[in-house]
């Protein structure tokens, strides 16, 4: 089956490689990359819209692209056959105003320090000897301004309302040792029928937890065929 990729914050795809490259094996994958201009819900709709096409595929959607997916999905699009969000959220995960994402722009994105808390709160024990510098790469390609505004749009709300109104079958993978989406979250997509695996790792589980995501997913698809 094709797989559409939908990436984090960042948008670049970057973090959802080794998934990409799991999923290859037995798929079409096609990791998403966002151009650096959009950052609305909206208009990242418009934009991947006509690159779904109208063949049969799946969407995996991480982190911030899940309130994007679930929209799309609710829209009952020609082709979508199933709908996997990593880590991710229906409504905005933390209870904070939209304009607190400004502070964004007072912190050292690309700082040694900083990537290293980034390090310890999303990728914990499972991140590799790399991850510094692959971290400072990404960072270094996606203006300050990009990750303000989405993060922005994910303090804003979400797409809770679209939860119930989608028909394909539906899958959330939750990390157990996730630093920016509570727990909690889960019970919203129980709550809309949505199936539901804990996979034990980090926020960046496309990252650090390839395998045991992929496998989530493989087995998910497979009784949807």
């Amino acid at each position: 089956m094709r797989l559409i990729v939908l990436p984090g914050l960042d948008g670049t795809g970057a973090l959802s490689v080794p998934l990409c490259s799991y999923l290859s094996g037995s798929h079409i994958v096609e990791n998403i990359r966002y151009p650096e201009n959009l950052f609305r819900y909206e208009d990242l709709a418009h934009w991947l819209e006509p690159k779904l096409g109208s063949g049969d595929y799946a969407i995996i959607a991480e982190s911030f692209s899940g309130p994007l997916a679930i929209r799309l999905a609710a829209a009952r699009p020609t082709g979508l056959k199933a709908l996997v969000l990593v880590a991710s959220f229906a409504r905005s995960p933390r209870r904070l105003p939209p304009f607190t994402a400004t502070l964004l722009y007072l912190l050292p994105l690309q700082s040694r320090l900083m990537i290293r808390v980034v390090q310890r709160l999303l990728v914990g024990k499972w991140g590799a000897q790399d991850f510094p510098d692959a971290f400072a790469e990404i960072i270094r390609k996606v203006p300050k301004s990009t990750l303000v505004r989405r993060l922005r749009e994910v303090l804003r709300g979400g797409a809770l309302d679209a939860l119930s109104a989608i028909q394909t079958p539906r899958l959330f993978v939750a990390a157990s040792r996730d630093a920016l989406v509570p727990a909690r979250k889960m019970d919203d997509f129980r709550t809309a029928g949505w199936s539901v695996e804990v996979v034990d790792g980090p926020h960046f589980l496309n990252l650090t937890r390839a395998e045991a995501v992929g496998d989530q997913i493989e087995r998910f698809l497979a009784k949807q065929v």
